[in-house]
């Protein structure tokens, strides 16, 4: 049903936008996808998995975002969302931390120079790390230690961002505004459905251990009604 309704609102928010007839409406569709996204990992996310944990961050970091970016003025607000988004994902691809330093000295550099504004100097800090968690999800992939869908969900979000500073450098260009949410939902679905392996996966080790113990509940269980039988036939003689 969870991918059902996110293709219902994809389609939708995608034939507004297609149509010329995107504005608040959209943008209330894309909104409601991305919080969709969130609640389901957080539904689906087991207790005691740290990755599961990192994936639920980052789905609340990107509905966080997206709320500052799309219906406020304060889109710096939105970018430090998406900063702590590709934080999240550095956790989790467990080394990707070379991207903070990275992201660090770019900001600092073009805050030094004077270059840019803050959601400016913000949005280049946010694309070098993007492209380091890019590099090192495909790493991680080809290295057994994440699944493939982790590593084309970042690649997804890392065309969806290249189409935003594209329609930011052409904000005539329509398949650059169009492109942005065609690619960056898919990447948010992947993060739920690597979550709802990862349950998945928790539920399959837990029940070898669960059964020797629901073995020997249903012996004792069978051991006391036999004694009550007992009894009973005892007390009716």
């Amino acid at each position: 049903m969870f991918y059902f309704l996110e293709l219902l609102l994809y389609s939708g928010f995608l034939i507004l936008d297609g149509t010329g007839r995107g504005g608040l409406e959209s943008d209330l569709w894309k909104w409601i996808a991305v919080l969709g996204c969130f609640l389901q990992g957080l539904r689906l996310s087991p207790s005691f998995s740290r990755d599961s944990h990192c994936l639920t961050l980052m789905l609340a970091a990107a509905t966080s975002g997206d709320l500052f970016l799309l219906f406020s003025d304060f889109p710096d607000v939105g970018l430090i969302f998406f900063l702590l988004f590709q934080t999240m994902f550095s956790f989790l691809l467990k080394g990707g931390f070379w991207g903070a330093g990275i992201s660090g000295t770019i900001m600092l550099i073009m805050a030094a120079m004077g270059k840019g504004t803050p959601v400016l100097i913000l949005a280049a800090g946010y694309g070098g790390w993007l492209i380091c968690n890019l590099i090192f999800s495909w790493r991680r992939f080809f290295q057994q230690r994440i699944p493939l869908a982790l590593a084309v969900a970042c690649f997804l979000l890392a065309l969806c961002d290249l189409h935003v500073a594209l329609f930011f450098l052409y904000p005539d260009v329509f398949w650059f505004a169009m492109a942005r949410w065609l690619f960056y939902l898919p990447c948010l679905v992947l993060l739920v459905a690597v979550i709802q392996r990862l349950a998945k996966s928790a539920r399959q080790k837990a029940f070898p251990l669960r059964l020797p113990l629901m073995i020997a509940s249903a012996a004792l269980s069978a051991d006391d009604a036999g004694k009550s039988d007992g009894n009973l036939s005892r007390f009716q003689q």
